[in-house]
Parts: structure tokens; C-alpha cells; sequence
């Protein structure tokens, strides 16, 4: 096991990586963020180097204990290899609760451009999102402080319906209050939202449950000219 540190060493993970899209989106994800100031605390491994054949990303220990939920993330091309990784006590906190993220294939999203004026959240809106998410707590701080996110603001500047990215670059955390619904509104915030991530270099992506299709038809129809 060897864990990248160096700038030079993630520059070229970053680009080999690129070259693995889809199935390497989620890694790839947390190493843009290592390089752009690492705002969530994730560190990465691989089996070997410069050749290798796994990559795991993961939190740092300390962000765990400082109430930042466990996280990790993997692109193998060698299942043999990862098994014997993920093993090591040393990676992978197997006693906490853990999330592993990068199972099925992603979706890449096109950017389309859409007309509604759109603003950004801040950190007095953290408490607002957590209330509204089903997975909340000290993340969305974290996200809305350090990550590109987008919002729909009405009276007072107070988010109606908003949108995160998160500590992979996946698009999520999505909400929209039910009388603002049917409005667009979610439609017009992924593409801000992408076009926001695109030009910090980012890659766009997110996951769909096959069968929730009325989310599968709005990220298709998401398509078209940039």
C-alpha cells in the first residue's frame, strides 16, 4: 500500500484516471479535490507505483473523529488486489459505520444551459439543509462552506430549492420545498450547477436508481448543446 501525497504523483493519477471514465469517476472526483486545497480531508492509496492497479479513496482519520462521516471510494482493475487492500485495518475502519460509494455505473452529464437566475448558498443556510435532507449533520456544512453548490432564493434571499455537490464531485443533495415544485427549479439548478463544476475543471456526474424514472427522464432530458 502507497499513498499518494505529492502534487506530481496525484497530477498523473489525475490524468491516467481520466482515461478510465466512466468507471473511475468517483476516485477521480476526490483526487480534483486533494489538488484543489483538499477541503473535505480525503487521502488516497494505491497498491503499487507508478504502475498500479487499485486506487482507494478515502477520509482521513482525524476529519472522522472531528464528526465527518466515513467515506470511501474505489476503482480496481484487479479484484484480487483490492480484496487484499481492503483488508488493511489501516485503510478501512470496518468497526464504524462506513460509506462506500462508486457501486454501478455513473451517469456523465452534458451541460445545457437554462435562463432562471441562480445564487449560491452560504453557511447561514446550513441548519435550513440539514432540516430537509435525510442524510444531514455536519457534512452539508462542510459542502456548502468549501464546495460548489447552487440555489433558488425567493423572499428575504431565502433558498427555496437547492442543490450540492459533494466531496467526489457527484451532484446530490437536491431539495425543493413543496410549494415550489413543478417549477423548474431542479432543472435549472443542475445546470448551473454543472457549469459551475465544469469550470473548475471538475467532472459532472451523479447516480439514478434505474427505477425512479421520473429523476432518470429530467437527467436525460439535461442534454444538449453546452
Amino acid at each position: 500500500m502507497i499513498i499518494l501525497k505529492a502534487v506530481k504523483e496525484l497530477s498523473v493519477l489525475r490524468n491516467i484516471l481520466y482515461k478510465d471514465l466512466t468507471q473511475s469517476v468517483t476516485v477521480l472526483g476526490g483526487v480534483l479535490h486533494i489538488l484543489h486545497n483538499n477541503p473535505c480531508h480525503l487521502e488516497l492509496c494505491v497498491d503499487s507505483w507508478p504502475i498500479f492497479s487499485t486506487v482507494i479513496c478515502y477520509r482521513r482519520k482525524q476529519a472522522i473523529i472531528n464528526c465527518l462521516p466515513d467515506i470511501c471510494t474505489i476503482f480496481t482493475l484487479s479484484p484480487d488486489t483490492l480484496r487484499t487492500m481492503l483488508l488493511e485495518t489501516r485503510i478501512v475502519n470496518w468497526k464504524n459505520g462506513l460509506t462506500f460509494r462508486g457501486r454501478g455505473t455513473p451517469y456523465l452529464i452534458p451541460v445545457k444551459k437554462h435562463p432562471l437566475k441562480i445564487s449560491s448558498l452560504d453557511v447561514s443556510h446550513a441548519e435550513l439543509v440539514d432540516r430537509h435532507l435525510p442524510y444531514g449533520g455536519t457534512q452539508e456544512s462542510v459542502s456548502i462552506h468549501h464546495l460548489p453548490n447552487v440555489c433558488v432564493t425567493q423572499d428575504r434571499e431565502q433558498p427555496v430549492s437547492w442543490m450540492l455537490s459533494d466531496e467526489l464531485c457527484e451532484l446530490r443533495m437536491a431539495y425543493t420545498f413543496p410549494e415550489y415544485r413543478r417549477s423548474g427549479h431542479l432543472m435549472a439548478l443542475s445546470a448551473a450547477l454543472m457549469r459551475k463544476v465544469c469550470a473548475m475543471g471538475l467532472p459532472v456526474y451523479c447516480h439514478v436508481n434505474r427505477e425512479n424514472h421520473p429523476s432518470m427522464t429530467a437527467v436525460t432530458s439535461l442534454s444538449g448543446v453546452p
